[in-house]
């Protein structure tokens, strides 16, 4: 059978649309239609009954918001300027989730399968039963849709198979040399939408008994997911799964979906296996949503069986049977990670990730060299000087100041000391020559603070003093540059370090350190009532062993950026929300591509009701990892 057509990544609509919709709550038992999709697959969503999963999120608080008249008016103002904006095959051909929970019977599926020319593929399964008819009217709406929006409809075959092609009218937002191609079938009560004719074929064999050989079959695929049998269970009303390196290798093959500077130079591919990422064999999920006062709780799997190399290597998490929120995390913070890491193997591994950043191998050895014997330098052995004398136990808290503005965020990281003493002599020795790091004192407390404007002009700076702006010399005499691009876009540029109370502290503010050395040890963030419910939830799942907890209140995550959003300045937000928004949605890069008339939007106070307190841990088994998390009813 000949391919039809190329695919697109703009054709990706079901991808986005029901993918979307699936992660809010579904239902399944593991065999089914897994034994549908081919062996290839690399990516698979599950729902097996649609009705079931209306009912379970109708109990969330999550529903009720999203149908309050205010809230709901919001959301379609929104998605009618990114319609505009960037154009949305949802949008023409004029489908919504609640057209295929009308049609669907039962099993709902979605797959991304590689092409005869290992491209990425779409397939979206429903089970009709009983309701063909009505699966035949929404494609007969479908295909009035795409002509009312200049596209083409025609029927086909694939192989003696009848379909119909949709050929899409292009978005000029989308600047496509060719149009975006959708195809549909009807097969012994299994309605198929696919961007790629062999997919489809692929599947009907399966449906139709033809071949047996199926994704339920793939090692990866059964070893992920027989780790979510584990003792500590969530049903499962969502099924999911992803292969890291099938999903690598589609991108590798696919010039549409690489993104950034690095894919320039290296190959996806190549990144993955330089940073030992090929381990990663596997990863399943299932979910649950409405249950047990929750708005949601969930499970993942990550098949990663050892030995682990390169970066990947530094993964490795020291199982405690408690984290309890340390005592210094201040109550009004917005998150607390705890975790157990083997700091020292995590220094031994992280080589890989500090060459790839600098751009070439062996820089992070010349750096550390440089730093041990170049006479010039500070002549410091970081390993025996400074790591040797951190603990494995580290902490992260995160706030937002008030008033909201693009720099709220703020941070503290404190990392267990074994000597106090040692630990601050080597940081002296680090720091004491730094033209940005300037010295101060916090009664007995001894603080370094990171301050940019106090660095000396680039042709005058001493490149062999310890510098965290933009030269710094390796032994060899090459220099790692920070660009001012990189300078401007830095998290939180004037970090602030110091050793006090059995810590090492890494601040993003001076002030914010100073609160936390005063904090009471009776009334910190693990004295909240929401953190004492994430507790009691996390001991009704009954992990034995974790070897990382995180307690988050959800509205005080999202608050900042929502406010940004709604005052026009989420595109100028230096968050990790921001951050991590602007870097993974396409057509985001600069500011101005995320500014929306929000001023239909609902007063924060009206959402925060609806956004209760989280949780998700990490505990380590003996083929990879298992991640439990969790939202809370508020």
């Amino acid at each position: 059978m000949n391919q039809v057509g190329k695919r697109h990544r703009s054709t990706r609509f079901l991808s986005i649309f029901v993918s979307c919709g699936l992660w809010l709550s579904a239902s399944y038992s593991m065999a089914g239609t897994d034994t549908l999709f081919p062996e290839t697959t690399q990516a698979y969503i599950e729902v097996s009954d649609v009705a079931a999963l209306e009912t379970q999120w109708n109990q969330t608080g999550f529903s009720k918001l999203a149908e309050d008249p205010q809230v709901k008016k919001f959301a379609e103002d929104i998605q009618r300027q990114f319609e505009q904006r960037w154009g949305r095959s949802g949008a023409l051909v004029g489908i919504t989730w609640a057209d295929f929970a009308a049609i669907s019977s039962g099993e709902m599926a979605i797959g991304t399968i590689p092409s005869p020319e290992k491209l990425a593929t779409e397939l979206f399964l429903v089970n009709v039963t009983g309701k063909t008819d009505a699966a035949k009217q929404l494609l007969e709406r479908i295909a009035t849709n795409v002509q009312k929006n200049s596209g083409k409809v025609s029927t086909t075959k694939i192989s003696n198979l009848p379909a119909t092609c949709y050929e899409l009218a292009r978005p000029i937002q989308w600047k496509l040399e060719k149009p975006p191609i959708l195809y549909s079938a009807i097969y012994q009560d299994w309605l198929l939408i696919s961007d790629n004719t062999n997919s489809i074929f692929e599947v009907c064999l399966r449906i139709g008994g033809v071949k047996k050989e199926s994704l339920a079959g793939v090692e990866s695929y059964q070893k992920s997911t027989a780790m979510l049998s584990d003792p500590v269970t969530v049903d499962g009303l969502l099924r999911f799964y992803v292969s890291p390196k099938g999903l690598v290798e589609l991108l590798d093959a696919d010039p549409s979906l690489q993104r950034g500077e690095m894919s320039k130079t290296k190959s996806a591919v190549q990144l993955f296996q330089e940073q030992g990422l090929q381990r990663m064999n596997g990863i399943a999920g299932r979910a649950d949503a409405g249950t047990n006062g929750c708005e949601n709780v969930w499970k993942l799997a990550v098949y990663a069986p050892p030995p682990h190399e390169s970066s990947f290597a530094m993964l490795k998490l020291l199982d405690a049977q408690v984290l309890p929120i340390d005592a210094w995390v201040p109550k009004d913070s917005a998150d607390c990670i705890t975790l157990n890491l083997d700091i020292q193997n995590a220094f031994d591994h992280f080589g890989p990730v500090f060459d790839e950043i600098a751009g070439e191998k062996g820089t992070w050895e010349e750096v550390l060299h440089g730093l041990q014997v170049d006479p010039n330098g500070v002549q410091i052995d970081i390993q025996k000087e400074l790591v040797a004398y951190l603990g494995n136990r580290v902490t992260i808290a995160s706030k937002y100041r008030l008033p909201t503005s693009t720099t709220s965020q703020r941070y503290v990281i404190a990392v267990d000391s074994k000597d106090d003493a040692a630990l601050q002599k080597g940081l002296t020795k680090f720091f004491h020559d730094s033209p940005e790091m300037q010295q101060k004192t916090m009664g007995d407390v001894v603080v370094w603070e990171r301050v940019p404007e106090m660095a000396l002009p680039e042709s005058i700076s001493d490149p062999t003093k310890p510098s965290f702006g933009r030269n710094r010399t390796t032994s060899r005499g090459r220099t790692a540059s920070r660009t001012a691009e990189s300078e401007k876009n830095d998290f939180f540029p004037n970090r602030v370090f110091a050793v006090a109370q059995g810590k090492f502290w890494v601040a993003s503010h001076l002030d914010l350190l100073q609160e936390v050395l005063a904090t009471d040890a009776k009334g910190g963030f693990g004295s909240t009532v929401e953190a004492k419910l994430v507790d009691q939830k996390f001991t009704q799942l009954g992990a034995k062993n974790r070897g990382l907890r995180m307690t988050f209140k959800l509205d005080e995550l999202i608050r900042n950026d929502y406010e940004l959003a709604r005052e026009g300045k989420f595109g100028e937000s230096k968050t990790f929300v921001g951050r991590i928004f602007a870097s993974i949605v396409p057509g985001l890069e600069r500011p101005e591509d995320m500014k929306f008339d929000m001023s239909s939007a609902p007063e924060f106070g009206f959402i925060r009701r609806f956004l209760g307190p989280g949780g998700l841990e990490i505990e380590t088994v003996p083929d990879g990892w298992l991640v439990r998390g969790f939202i809370l009813t508020e």
